[in-house]
């Protein structure tokens, strides 16, 4: 498995897994007129922002390849939600692993990446978000050390509601 910073060229796969995931890991959870609605045209524009941006002080976005082939994305910077955290906190954005390659170690791989960047950066504590109803992404973060700490949020997205819950982390 490797995992190395994701470039320009990588942004069609990033926005396929990105939705690709959502549509599998989200059914049930989402209504199937949401997920079928997902369009790749706003996220294509979001991706390619994103990776045009300079190198952030804190942060990256990454991908892990599985036999030369991106399987699987994790982006992560600065806390979004202050909320009182201290400042040497950082949020995990993102961490998608396309469904056909879940096991196989990409996740786990992704997140190694990020606590090692994490902690080289002299941060403390990392923080996400995740559908509460989310059950097998909350026990994949989990097993990596991963507990909710009573921050809870509900916000209507394209005639959705994600209702999630804020996980936090020691470094």
């Amino acid at each position: 498995m490797l995992v190395r910073p994701a470039v320009a060229s990588d942004v069609d796969v990033l926005v396929d897994i990105h939705i690709g995931t959502w549509r599998v890991a989200y059914r049930g959870i989402l209504p199937d007129s949401f997920l079928e609605g997902l369009g790749d045209s706003g996220r294509l524009a979001k991706w390619r922002a994103w990776l045009a941006e300079p190198a952030p002080v804190v942060g990256g976005t990454y991908v892990a390849e599985l036999g030369g082939r991106v399987v699987g994305l994790l982006r992560w910077g600065p806390v979004r939600d202050g909320d009182g955290l201290a400042p040497r906190v950082a949020e995990l954005y993102a961490l998608y692993v396309e469904a056909p390659s879940w096991g196989a170690g990409a996740g786990f791989a992704l997140h190694e990446r990020l606590i090692a960047d994490a902690g080289a950066a002299g941060l403390h504590e990392l923080t996400l978000w995740v559908l509460r109803a989310n059950d097998r992404g909350r026990r994949f973060y989990e097993r990596q050390g991963w507990a909710p700490d009573g921050a809870q949020m509900s916000k209507p997205y394209r005639g959705a509601v994600l209702d999630e819950v804020r996980y936090r982390r020691a470094l």
